[in-house]
């Protein structure tokens, strides 16, 4: 961590990531659906800016950015193409001793992945897929929420 000030501190953070994103498959045209996971792996950085307000009472401002770049699997079982994902948000805090501070805040949140779509054949009724060819599956979770964190220092 880096200090910035004497109520300021910046820490940095990264390394390699594995995530799994859920994703609804429609089949055919009856209504029907599967559901099936995206899995991959790459590099993930972020940020936390703490700003202490007073001896007790803070906040934090924090970011993460994570990019998919190895596909483990896909429910087609065809290609991953490389997709960006970030997480931003911000936090009050409350320090109850000088080891332990919990944490209170609002995050953002938006998940993407995309992989290549099995090509269907319009003339074939028995096809699975109405997809033309080259076209990408593309799937995308967003959300907000609230989150509570408690940090301990050893």
């Amino acid at each position: 961590s880096l200090q910035t000030g004497q109520r300021g501190e910046l820490r940095l953070g990264g390394g390699l990531y594995y995530k799994e994103l859920p994703e609804t498959i429609a089949v055919g045209t009856a209504g029907s659906y599967t559901m099936n996971n995206v899995k991959a792996l790459g590099p993930h950085f972020g940020f936390e800016y703490l700003i202490s307000i007073t001896p007790k009472i803070g906040m934090q401002l924090n970011g993460r950015y994570y990019y998919s770049l190895i596909g483990l699997s896909t429910p087609n079982g065809q290609a991953m193409t490389p997709q960006p994902s970030m997480q931003y948000g911000i936090m009050g805090s409350y320090r109850y001793r000088t080891n332990l501070t919990g944490l209170v805040g609002y995050a953002y949140r938006i998940d993407r992945s995309a992989y290549k779509a099995l090509a269907g054949d319009a003339n074939d009724p028995n096809s699975t897929s109405l997809a033309d060819p080259g076209s990408m599956n593309k799937s995308e979770i967003s959300g907000h929420y609230i989150n509570f964190l408690l940090e301990w220092d050893i």
